[in-house]
């Protein structure tokens, strides 16, 4: 779970996470929830981290799916830098040989 600032572990039963239908991630904005549960600054049943043990959960704002628009100018961006570089390579390849050459 995460707050916007930090995350925490939280525990909870298979019914209970299922009530969750978005998860955040990369391509989604995941439910907003209000839990009620046991804070564990240590917990001993995992391993000594912070967690949250889980009584109630509410869904208080579904999730959605992020759109993410298609950038035309980065992707010539990309195409033009790939070229520039592409050049300058066979440039620096070219120099090299001629260098070599004059030391043999």
């Amino acid at each position: 779970m995460n707050d916007g600032t930090n995350a925490i572990g939280i525990w909870l039963d298979n019914k209970a996470a299922k009530t969750v239908l978005h998860y955040g991630n990369y391509k989604n904005i995941g439910d907003i929830v209000e839990i009620t549960g046991t804070f564990h600054r240590a917990c001993t049943e995992h391993g000594g981290e912070a967690d949250l043990h889980v009584k109630t959960i509410k869904i208080i704002k579904n999730g959605y799916v992020v759109k993410v628009e298609f950038n035309n100018t980065r992707i010539i961006y990309s195409i033009v830098f790939s070229l520039i570089a592409l050049i300058l390579f066979v440039i620096f390849i070219r120099i090299n040989k001629k260098e070599l050459a004059k030391q043999e």
